[in-house]
């Protein structure tokens, strides 16, 4: 640090004061140092701007690192709202994915779990009706009249009634709206989890 104190009081280098709340982060070297009357040369001076340069380079890449982090699996993802337009339970996850993004760019599909977690936000759009959400968890279970079967994230799901096959929970991976009594999971503008009709035209719910 004193050697890069020194160089810039000597250099009279405004330009360099940039690096000074980089230099807290890690520690710059230059190569060459300067007393005053010295004579200096155009090597010596791009020497120490590589110096600067590289010391500079090498803390943005130490907080890009740490923004990714806080950014990662780690972060929670925080409800943007439902999507402007309405798709049916047949569509498909890149039509829904679709919807959100023409909400807020990057956004997705939420899962129940992420509306749960989500901070409240305020700025939530399009809050009325209900939207299509993917159920975070698998579940199996029957009612004596049917067992069904759903995958995590509702990418697939099965009702056996005897010898049939219905979808339930993800209107058969989103694929179809005519199998009798699909359904797919949504939640209410209020935050309620329910189900509707896979032929419903509702939102999709978003989460970034």
């Amino acid at each position: 640090m004193n050697k890069l104190k020194n160089f810039l009081k000597h250099s009279g280098l405004v330009a360099a004061l940039v690096v000074a709340p980089y230099s807290l982060a890690s520690e710059l070297t230059v190569p060459n140092q300067f007393s005053s009357g010295d004579v200096t040369s155009a090597n010596d001076m791009n020497a120490n701007f590589a110096a600067i340069e590289a010391s500079v380079n090498d803390n943005f890449s130490r907080i890009a690192a740490l923004e990714g982090q806080s950014q990662g699996a780690g972060a929670r993802a925080v409800f943007q709202g439902f999507s402007a337009g309405t798709v049916n339970g047949g569509a498909g996850l890149i039509a829904m994915q679709q919807q959100c993004d023409d909400l807020v760019e990057g956004s997705h599909i939420c899962t129940d779990g992420e509306i749960a977690k989500s901070p409240y936000n305020a700025a939530a759009l399009n809050l009325e009706g209900d939207a299509w959400i993917l159920r975070e968890s698998a579940s199996i279970g029957s009612d004596g009249n049917y067992f069904h079967v759903t995958s995590p994230l509702s990418l697939s799901d099965r009702i056996f009634t005897g010898t049939s096959t219905r979808g339930y929970g993800s209107c058969q991976g989103w694929s179809s709206i005519d199998i009798p009594f699909s359904n797919g999971f949504t939640v209410s503008s209020t935050g309620q989890i329910s189900e509707a009709s896979c032929s419903a035209q509702i939102k999709v719910a978003c989460c970034k």
